[in-house]
């Protein structure tokens, strides 16, 4: 085995990093060739002889991406996807384990479910694709693979501060656990907290970049640019109907004097538990249910008839009671418009009519909405979501990407996750997600080292006057927090970095 492909210089450097230390964060932007880049450093450690063995753990969306990669850029390499039940499974280990195969494939869930044998295969590699998985070090997944103590350990990750600097912290357990110290070690080092405990400011910044860089390669597209397509970014504003109008204002007003007479209003940050940071109890159990029907409005109002009828089946363990109940009331009749969708799919016209070779991705939270949208699509398109197999999600990407025919490819978030889509030079958020890596990942499927295209554009459907423009300005704030954390862009002249978000109720009171 031999590694085939050529690398770009910094990805050379890189990989002669991973080689020299064993233990490495590659933080490489999003579309840089991560993947590449580890395959070429295991080869090498392959044919020096001091390894024989990789274990790759990644999203189950990518399992196969990972494959085709392997099989590009080495020369026979045996690749072994780990997949089926538990007993098929079972067999598949028990023939790693007799040294059958190079490279062994995983998803993180699997690595839990089939923890009792795969604490005992002999991999000298472990890389770790995604490795944000990880982030939340109390989930099972994150213990798990924190025992995997392998000379060789890879975590790979463009966006590895998601929604809080202590996602990093949590990585840094398993990749060198050395590096940055104990949890009150690092606390001290770089947060100040106010009086209820939460992040007021991050400090010493430049102190921790510096820390990192002896256990991190960091390259961001700003710093190969020359080599990546460019990017415009757009936000489209949409106006509601008078009708939808009415009923998020009623919504709205609810929400408001929910937030406020919860115990602990000033204190919770309701966006942290769509980071992982809140739980499910108390206020929260109010909260949700009217900020999910809220999203689903800016939507399309058939996705609030999907969720009741959803909650009204006694065979179905799904659906909102608030939304069942606000139907029952008669707030929802007549609510049958989508400005939103009216609007994208002139966008998509358009685009598809302005030139042939154009190709978009579309991404939307809800996969029902995704049906909606393909019903009313008049181009051939390929869909792509987390209910079905691997195998039929690379089905839908090669379609998408070998077939001049089909033109748009629809996709939950599960496609947002490590596949590389260059042929397509045109990605529409239909909606927004909660967190900034997902929507960082989400335009990192088409901003790419290996993009077909000189420039490519990314829309950011919005309706006006909405909680979606909070949204964004969430996320904006995400990422300029990771920016300051792993690249010190944004730091005060003491090194420091300040939250600037305002509160939740002060948006939606400025919006009513």
């Amino acid at each position: 085995m031999t590694f085939t492909g050529e690398l770009f210089p910094f990805q050379v450097e890189a990989k002669d990093m991973m080689v020299g230390r064993k233990a490495l964060l590659l933080a490489h932007g999003l579309g840089m060739g991560k993947t590449v880049t580890s395959i070429a450093a295991c080869e090498e450690l392959i044919d020096s002889g001091e390894a024989q063995s990789v274990l790759v753990v990644c999203p189950a969306s990518v399992k196969w991406q990972w494959k085709h990669q392997i099989d590009k850029f080495t020369d026979g390499a045996l690749v072994k996807i780990i997949e089926g039940d538990k007993g098929q499974r079972r067999v598949q280990h028990h023939a790693v384990k007799r040294g059958t195969t190079e490279y062994v494939i995983m998803n993180y869930e699997q690595v839990v479910a089939d923890w009792d044998i795969i604490r005992y295969l002999p991999f000298d590699i472990v890389v770790c694709d995604e490795v944000v998985a990880i982030k939340n070090p109390g989930t099972k997944r994150s213990r798990h693979i924190k025992r995997l103590q392998t000379g060789y350990r890879f975590g790979l990750s463009g966006q590895p501060i998601e929604n809080r600097p202590e996602e990093l912290f949590s990585i840094m357990q398993w990749i060198d656990p050395d590096v940055l110290g104990s949890v009150q070690k690092f606390d001290r080092a770089f947060i100040v907290r106010n009086a209820w405990g939460s992040p007021q400011h991050y400090m010493n910044l430049p102190l921790l970049r510096e820390t990192m860089q002896t256990a991190m390669h960091r390259r961001t597209r700003n710093d190969v640019r020359d080599q990546m397509p460019a990017v415009v970014q757009q936000s489209h504003y949409i106006d509601f109907d008078k009708k939808g109008a009415d009923v998020y204002r009623r919504i709205v007003n609810e929400l408001i004097d929910v937030i406020r007479a919860a115990p602990k209003y000033g204190s919770f940050n309701v966006m942290n538990h769509y980071g992982g940071a809140g739980d499910d109890g108390g206020p929260m159990g109010e909260i949700m249910p009217r900020l999910m029907a809220l999203r689903m409005l800016c939507d399309h109002p058939a996705l609030l008839s999907y969720s009741a009828d959803k909650f009204d089946d006694p065979d179905a363990v799904a659906g909102s009671q608030y939304i069942s109940d606000a139907r029952l009331s008669g707030v929802l009749d007549g609510l049958d418009k989508s400005p939103k969708l009216t609007y994208t799919l002139e966008v998509i016209a358009e685009i598809l009519e302005a030139d042939p070779r154009n190709k978009v991705v579309l991404f939307s939270f809800f996969k029902p909405m995704l049906a909606i949208i393909g019903e009313h699509l008049s181009s051939r398109f390929a869909l792509f979501t987390g209910d079905q197999t691997p195998r039929e999600r690379d089905a839908a990407v090669t379609e998408f990407t070998t077939n001049p025919e089909c033109r748009v490819l629809l996709s939950s978030d599960a496609g947002g996750i490590g596949v590389d889509i260059p042929v397509a030079n045109y990605l529409i958020s239909y909606d927004l997600p909660w967190s900034a890596g997902k929507f960082e990942q989400r335009n990192g499927r088409i901003i790419r080292i290996s993009s077909k295209w000189p420039e490519v554009t990314l829309i950011s459907m919005l309706m006006r006057n909405s909680m979606e423009e909070r949204m964004l300005q969430m996320l904006e704030e995400k990422v300029a927090i990771g920016a300051a954390w792993l690249d010190n862009e944004g730091l005060d002249e003491s090194g420091s970095y300040s939250l600037t978000l305002g509160s939740l109720v002060d948006f939606l009171d400025s919006k009513i």
